[in-house]
This record gives structure tokens, C-alpha cells and sequence, in this order.
């Protein structure tokens, strides 16, 4: 809250309390329970910069310095990234493919430029379904062995019984 006056402030900051409601005081650090960052946001990029309420003009000058050395296009990479990642979770959508998935979105992201991952197409993440799929296909293979193997000793084990 932003009022000029700290009798009000403070009364309203403890019936705030006694109503289990966080409160931030403006100007009255010892009567907030949280402070505003500054934020910089670009699609489903968020960038918060705090300074625990000690200079929220020094917070706003940092994140627009950050802000200003990020990749242009970043949050449309990010959106398109996150495109593929889901399509590679469909292709293989096991729980047990989940670090390979990582693994290998994880190396993807990391090589791509990010103009690239910007400008990817449903065609482009598309081929890089297909490429995921071929570079795992051994990996693949040997989960499915791996699972028939133990599937087809569990069974053993229990017609025996």
C-alpha cells in the first residue's frame, strides 16, 4: 500500500496481518512481508531484479541493463523451443524417456543459435522429431530389451511358483 500517512499505514499493515494477508508498506521496509521486483518480461521469459526494497530505482536501472544484453527475439526463441520440446515428449512420451529427452533437447539447446531456435517451423521441429528419434534409437532399443527382459523374467517367476 502507498499512503502518506505511517499511523495508517501501520494500522493497516497489522489488520492486514491478523487476516493472514501479506502486506507491503511503501517507504517502510520493517512493515513488508514481500517487495516488488522489477520486471522484464518478452513471451514466457521473466526477469525479476530485487533489492529487498533497498533501491527499487537501482532494481529498474539493473533490469533494463539486463534486459538490453538478452538476445533479440528471445521469447519467440523460447516459445518455439518449447514447441519442440513438446513434440519430442509426444514422440516418446515414457517416463522412463524422460532423461534421454532432457539429454537431448538439453544438447540442442545449448548448440543452437538462438536466431535459429527463433525461427524454427512446425517443418523444421518436424525434422528435429525425426533426427531425436534416429540419434535415440539404440537407446530406445535397449529400454525395450531391457523392459522384455525383466517383463519376461517376472513371468518366469511367477509360473514357476
Amino acid at each position: 500500500m502507498a499512503i502518506d500517512d505511517p499511523t495508517v499505514s501501520k494500522l493497516i499493515a497489522a489488520a492486514s496481518r491478523t487476516r493472514r494477508i501479506p502486506v507491503h508498506v511503501a517507504d517502510d521496509k520493517p512493515l513488508c512481508d514481500f517487495y516488488f521486483p522489477a520486471i522484464h518480461r518478452d513471451g514466457p521469459v521473466q526477469i525479476a531484479v530485487s533489492t529487498g526494497g533497498a533501491g527499487p530505482a537501482l532494481a529498474a536501472r539493473l533490469r533494463d541493463r539486463v534486459a538490453a544484453s538478452l538476445p533479440a527475439g528471445l521469447g519467440e526463441a523460447v516459445t518455439r523451443f518449447g514447441r519442440l520440446r513438446a513434440a519430442v515428449r509426444f514422440a516418446d512420451p515414457s517416463h522412463g524417456a524422460s532423461r534421454r529427452r532432457m539429454r537431448w533437447l538439453n544438447g540442442f539447446g545449448r548448440e543452437a543459435a538462438w536466431s535459429d531456435l527463433g525461427s524454427l517451423s512446425n517443418a523444421e521441429i518436424g525434422r528435429l522429431v525425426r533426427r531425436y528419434l534416429a540419434e535415440t534409437a539404440s537407446d530406445r532399443q535397449d529400454a525395450a530389451w531391457s523392459s522384455e527382459a525383466s517383463a519376461s523374467s517376472s513371468v518366469s517367476t511367477v509360473a514357476a511358483r
